[in-house]
């Protein structure tokens, strides 16, 4: 629910006077409807919308697709008309009230409703839709749900509360499933000052699907960012405190300053750690790829041999040093090519696959229980899914101790779609290793050159609907996938800030303001 929050659903079946709604088994619903002296129940006082169809009209509902609807006096809830939807086909669209205009963000209503089914056929479950967003981008949600029948009515009654404005609102009545006929009637929408909002904790709500994380900076490991990052996280890992440049700038020379901040922060509030990154073409000195005499190194065996030997002691020396601490590392980052073809980095011009072979053997020895990581991004394109796929397969077998995959999923609003994210996620599970979404965030751009001075509410309502789809793909492959880290606590800090370009971007759950955005309640919505 990204622009409105569901505070509370109540959904009661309720059973009125056997003089007016029922009667001798077979009689018709007509001959059971309610008589003139039924007193029309007045709204309440702070009532900004109300439907008693008491003019036999329709009311300003409108009819979905699959459905027709027109004023009836078959029965009544009060009064002596109601609401008559009748189904055509299997379509779920039931009757529609344009909502738009109505509701103020970040005011509490009430939404009530009263249904009942015609005839005398089986119980069906009625439930009430809430339809929001931009003309970009609709969402539903689902705020209440009742188990109806043709023999007493039942009330609908949902709480909501707009967070942000949008271009399209509208509640709906529908059956949840099925072409059942229904009566609908004394709909009406209260005000009432909204009960304060309560963000749920991803954490929490994904406990029991796998760990949710987020990278961070130093300067995030404190103030309001960091109470953002304990409520919400449960694992993190450091942006750029565990790379090379910041762990080891010259030969020997180890700070681990910034690092140790981050990982006391997460050790001291109950959090996981990633550690992130061990080997990387990027954020690696100079000084690592120089032979004896200071020169460029060439592929020969005596560079192999001491550019391996350097990247054995850096890996050691933090890996024991967090021995314990850390629960998984991405050993090596971004080892291939969007064609497939492997990374001709300096570490795989110097010392081939051996780089890779080395790294791995060596982080598994210094920390036997921690989980290792072959990280690399866009694995949803087939050419890098499947040359990703066949490297790790040879590295098994041959013994390398490669314990996961890490998908960066750094994505936009259009790319890449569930199906290719599913069909990665497939592939890889062949190979029986865990799978991580080490670096996920979500462009609001689909190209590399548009600029926006502010993100249009649309592109935000079209990052929920992404986020969702993805989101829901991820909680049907919950048990190959054992965490997901989001590149980032919040849109006031995001690389995507300064890259492609210069320009504004809002690629994370949070705000600038730290708040929650639409795509926040839509992960939320349904968390599986």
């Amino acid at each position: 629910m990204a622009t409105g929050v569901l505070i509370t659903v109540v959904a009661a079946a309720v059973v009125l006077a056997v003089s007016a709604f029922s009667g001798p088994s077979g009689d018709s619903l007509a001959a059971r409807a309610p008589s003139s002296t039924v007193a029309t129940v007045s709204p309440p006082p702070n009532t900004i919308l109300t439907s008693d169809f008491e003019d036999g009209s329709a009311q300003d509902w409108v009819a979905g697709a699959g459905a027709k609807i027109k004023g009836t006096t078959a029965a009544a809830h009060t009064g002596r008309h109601s609401l008559q939807v009748t189904r055509r086909g299997n379509g779920q669209q039931g009757a529609w009230h344009n909502l738009q205009g109505k509701l103020s963000p970040d005011a509490g209503y009430t939404l009530t409703t009263w249904v009942r089914l015609t005839g005398n056929g089986p119980a069906t479950s009625l439930r009430m839709t809430v339809s929001w967003g931009w003309a970009s981008a609709v969402q539903d949600d689902v705020v209440a749900t009742v188990e109806a029948n043709g023999a007493t009515w039942a009330r609908l009654e949902a709480q909501y509360s707009p967070v942000t404005a949008v271009d399209l609102l509208s509640v709906r009545v529908e059956p949840a499933g099925g072409a059942a006929d229904f009566l609908l009637d004394d709909f009406t929408v209260t005000q009432h000052a909204p009960p304060p909002r309560s963000v749920p904790a991803l954490r929490e709500i994904f406990a029991g699907s796998f760990d949710v994380g987020a990278a961070i900076s130093t300067q995030q490991a404190t103030g309001p960012e960091a109470d953002l990052v304990k409520r919400q996280f449960g694992s993190v890992t450091p942006t750029a405190a565990m790379k090379w440049t910041a762990t080891e700038p010259r030969p020997g020379e180890f700070t681990f300053g910034d690092s140790d901040k981050i990982v006391n922060f997460a050790t001291s509030n109950g959090m996981k750690i990633r550690g992130h990154t061990l080997v990387w073409h990027n954020q690696t000195p100079d000084w690592v790829f120089t032979d004896d005499n200071g020169q460029p190194m060439t592929p020969t065996p005596q560079n192999k041999a001491l550019l391996l030997a350097r990247m054995s002691d850096h890996i050691r020396t933090l890996v024991e040093r967090y021995r314990g601490k850390i629960t998984a590392w991405d050993v090596v980052n971004e080892v291939i090519n969007d064609d497939g073809t492997l990374r001709q980095s300096r570490w795989y011009q110097i010392a081939g696959l051996d780089y890779i072979r080395t790294a791995f053997t060596v982080a598994h020895a210094a920390d036997p229980a921690a989980k290792l990581c072959i990280n690399d991004v866009n694995l949803t394109g087939p050419s890098r899914r499947d040359a990703m796929y066949d490297l790790v397969a040879d590295l098994l077998a041959e013994g390398v101790p490669v314990d996961c995959i890490g998908s960066q999923t750094h994505v936009n609003i259009s790319v890449p779609s569930p199906a290719a994210l599913a069909a990665s996620i497939e592939k890889f599970a062949k190979l029986g290793v865990d799978q991580q979404i080490t670096e996920m965030d979500m462009s609001v751009y689909t190209d590399n050159t548009s600029s926006y001075p502010t993100v249009p509410p649309g592109l935000l309502a079209q990052q929920a609907a992404q986020y969702k789809a993805l989101f829901a793909v991820l909680l049907r492959y919950r048990d190959q996938i054992s965490s997901v880290t989001f590149w980032g606590v919040a849109d006031n800090q995001t690389w995507l800030s300064t890259y492609p370009i210069p320009r504004v971007d809002a690629p994370l759950l949070f705000g600038t303001d730290l708040a929650p955005k639409p795509a926040f309640w839509a992960i939320v919505a349904n968390p599986g």
